[in-house]
């Protein structure tokens, strides 16, 4: 009698050996497609990252662009004012240097016809007071 316990005892315990190792199997089996859907999640975040990725570059590039051709065309708007403005006071400067021309030519020929009148007292002055000394010295 004692081989028979010990023969159910073995035969007990190959029993649960061999449901353990269909849980095992069962478990490695889940764990499989567990990686595998993890694997397929990985890939498909991935890709959509890589789509947003691509889309924010593309949005940043025409962001760029369409920055650069606002600041292109400022630009050119300034240098335009900055070309009308120096032109403008190209021309005022033109017109204010012939304003002055005429201006100090006017002042020289003020000047010399002052110059002559002054000259022409000077002449007086010294005859009004030449003729009287002349007179007296040759008329007695």
């Amino acid at each position: 009698m004692a081989t028979e316990p010990v023969d159910a005892r073995l035969a007990r315990l190959e029993g649960s050996y061999e449901q353990i190792d269909r849980r095992l199997g069962s478990i490695e089996d889940r764990l499989g497609r567990l990686e595998s859907k993890v694997d397929a999640l990985a890939d498909r975040l991935e890709g959509k990252l890589d789509t947003l990725t691509q889309r924010f570059e593309g949005k940043l590039d025409a962001l760029t662009q369409r920055v650069e051709g606002k600041l292109d065309g400022l630009a050119q708007r300034v240098e335009g004012s900055l070309d009308g403005l120096t032109q403008h006071v190209n021309a005022s400067l033109e017109t204010q240097s012939r304003r002055l021309d005429a201006v100090a030519s006017d002042f020289r020929q003020e000047l010399t016809a002052l110059s002559g009148r002054v000259h022409t007292v000077l002449y007086g002055i010294i005859v009004a007071i030449l003729v009287p000394i002349l007179i007296r010295v040759f008329v007695p």
